[in-house]
C-alpha cells in the first residue's frame, strides 16, 4: 500500500465516522490520469452502505519535497482547500433562489485532511485581494523559472513550428514572459478556474441529460472573465475547429453570461458590457500562444512520456516532457489561427 493510499484511508475512516456510515465493504482503486495530473495521486472509492453504493473520487498530494516548492504546490493545495471549504458555500448562498438548471454545481465535498484557513472574508473584494495567479509571476522562484530554461522546454515546443512562425512566437514569449500577466484582471476581477479544460471535467449521462461537474480547483484566482474561455477553446481544439467555431463560441459565452447576470438581477451593461468583453478578448488572445507553448505539451503528453514527480528524488531535471505528433498539430493550429487574427 502506497503512502498516498494510507493517508486516504485515514481520512476516509474519519469521514465515515463523522457521517455515521457503517459500510459493509470499501474498495479503493488508484487510477491513472493518462499523464494529465502531476500534483496528486488519484483514487476511485466504492463504499457499500445498507441503502446505497457510494462512489467517490479522491486526490492526495503527491509531489516530492524539492518540487513542492518549485511548483507552488502549497498555493495549489491551499487554493483547492479554500474553494471547497469556503468559496463553494458563498456560491451556493448566491444561487439559492435560482432554479437548479441555472446553478453552478460543485462536486459534493466529503472531507479534507488538512486544517482549513481561519480567515473570514466579508466581501468579494477581500476574498479576491490575495487570489493572484502565482505560476509564472512575481511570486515565482528562480528555480521554477529554471524548469522552462534549464530543461529547454520552450525551444523543444518551438521546434515543431516553421522557422518564420518560430521567430514570431519566440518574440511574443520574450515580450510577455509571464503567464501571470495574462491571468491578471483587466478591469473588474472575476473568479477564474485557471486550468479549465476537458480533462478537468466529469461527465455523467442520464437518458437525454448530460451532467457536467468541474474539478481541480488548484489554480482558482482573481482574474479576467475571458482567460478561461481562451484557454479552454484553444487548448482543446484543432485549427479547423477554431476557424469555424471560435467566434460562435465567444458569442455564445457572452450571451449566456448576460442571461446569468440578469437572473441574479445584475445589469450586464453596467457590470460587463459586450464592448468591454470584446476588448478583453482581443487583449488576452496572445495567452493562447503562450499556453500552447508552455502548457499544451504537459496537457496532452503520452502517459509513458509524462514526468514522474511523486518522489523526493524528483527535481528540475525530472520535468521533461517529450512532444508528440498531436502536440505539433495543435500548436501549429493555435499559431496559424492567431496569425489569421492578427495576434502574431
Amino acid at each position: 500500500m502506497t503512502d498516498a493510499e494510507k493517508a486516504l484511508r485515514v481520512l476516509l475512516d474519519k469521514v465515515l465516522k463523522e457521517r455515521r456510515y457503517e459500510p459493509s465493504e470499501i474498495k479503493i482503486q488508484e487510477m491513472s490520469s493518462g499523464g494529465r495530473n502531476y500534483t496528486s495521486a488519484l483514487f476511485l472509492i466504492s463504499i457499500c452502505l445498507p441503502e446505497k453504493e457510494l462512489k467517490l473520487f479522491a486526490k492526495v498530494a503527491n509531489i516530492g519535497k524539492e518540487l513542492r516548492n518549485i511548483m507552488q504546490a502549497d498555493w495549489l493545495y491551499g487554493t483547492e482547500r479554500f474553494v471547497y471549504t469556503r468559496l463553494m458555500h458563498l456560491y451556493n448562498e448566491l444561487q439559492k433562489d435560482l432554479k437548479d438548471e441555472y446553478r453552478y454545481v460543485f462536486p459534493e465535498f466529503y472531507g479534507i485532511s488538512e486544517e482549513t484557513d481561519k480567515s473570514d472574508p466579508e466581501t468579494f473584494k477581500k476574498i479576491t485581494a490575495n487570489m493572484i495567479y502565482r505560476i509564472g509571476g512575481e511570486e515565482e522562484t528562480q528555480s521554477s523559472k529554471n524548469i522552462w530554461i534549464k530543461n529547454d522546454l520552450i525551444e523543444r515546443s518551438l521546434s515543431v513550428l516553421d522557422e518564420g512562425d518560430r521567430a514570431a512566437v519566440r518574440k511574443l514569449i520574450v515580450n510577455s514572459n509571464s503567464m501571470s500577466v495574462f491571468n491578471k484582471p483587466i478591469n473588474k476581477p472575476v473568479i477564474s478556474h485557471g486550468d479549465y479544460r476537458l480533462s478537468n471535467m466529469l461527465f455523467k449521462g442520464q437518458g437525454d441529460e448530460l451532467k457536467v461537474r468541474v474539478v481541480d480547483y488548484q489554480t482558482v484566482h482573481a482574474g479576467c472573465a475571458v482567460t478561461d474561455l481562451v484557454y479552454f477553446i484553444y487548448l482543446s481544439s484543432d485549427e479547423e475547429f477554431l476557424r469555424l467555431y471560435f467566434d460562435k463560441l465567444a458569442n455564445h459565452y457572452y450571451t449566456s453570461l448576460e442571461a446569468a447576470l440578469k437572473r441574479l438581477s445584475v445589469d450586464p451593461v453596467e457590470v460587463y458590457p459586450r464592448e468591454q468583453f470584446e476588448r478583453d478578448l482581443k487583449e488576452k488572445l496572445p495567452y493562447a500562444v503562450l499556453a500552447g507553448v508552455l502548457l499544451l505539451p504537459v496537457i496532452i503528453a503520452d502517459e509513458e512520456s509524462a514526468p514522474k514527480l511523486n518522489n523526493d528524488l524528483a527535481d528540475i531535471s525530472t520535468f521533461i516532457v517529450k512532444t508528440n505528433d498531436l502536440f505539433a498539430e495543435r500548436l501549429r493550429g493555435i499559431v496559424s489561427d492567431c496569425i489569421r487574427r492578427g495576434v502574431l
